[in-house]
């Protein structure tokens, strides 16, 4: 009124029950598939579309002893022997110009302490609403143990087949 008491007010209110419902839905599910990335024994990651990390789940310190945060920005090559990045490259070259998935691409990567690590790679093309063309996400997964296991099996099974053509008489 004319003292400046307050005689009344003007507003507006308006429900936002199902936005705050919707919100926590997707809190949820983020928190959820956070959850899954960060606990899965392979490693998550994604490059944008000049192949660089743009994310890099946690894994990446057990594969290769590396912190997240000194792989983004880098790409798979910074990661491998010299020879190895030569021979991927091509190929990757190929996969990014054809923009295909990658499946199961096997290659070898440097830990940080200098051993070599037999990542198996697989990826998938992203797009913006546009069908740009943003870059990669994908997973890799240690399978250097297997590569050993199976080196032994070729060794053991060439041992054995010459040690049988050796032999003198028939068995």
């Amino acid at each position: 009124d004319e003292t400046g008491t307050i005689a009344g007010f003007y507003g507006i209110a308006r429900d936002i029950t199902e936005q705050k419902k919707a919100e926590e839905v997707r809190r949820a599910s983020e928190d959820r598939f956070r959850h899954l990335i960060e606990t899965t024994s392979d490693w998550i990651w994604e490059t944008d579309s000049t192949g660089n990390y743009t994310y890099v789940s946690p894994q990446i310190r057990d594969l290769l002893g590396y912190e997240p945060d000194e792989i983004i920005g880098k790409t798979p090559f910074h990661l491998m022997p010299p020879e190895e990045s030569e021979k991927i490259t091509s190929l990757f070259t190929g996969y990014i110009t054809a923009r295909k998935p990658i499946t199961r691409l096997e290659n070898i990567n440097l830990h940080k302490d200098g051993r070599r690590i037999v990542l198996e790679t697989s990826g998938v093309p992203f797009f913006d609403n546009r069908h740009t063309f943003l870059g990669y996400r994908g997973i890799d997964r240690d399978i250097t143990e297997r590569k050993h296991a199976e080196e032994a099996l070729r060794e053991s099974e060439y041992r054995f087949r010459e040690l049988f053509n050796s032999m003198s008489s028939g068995v």
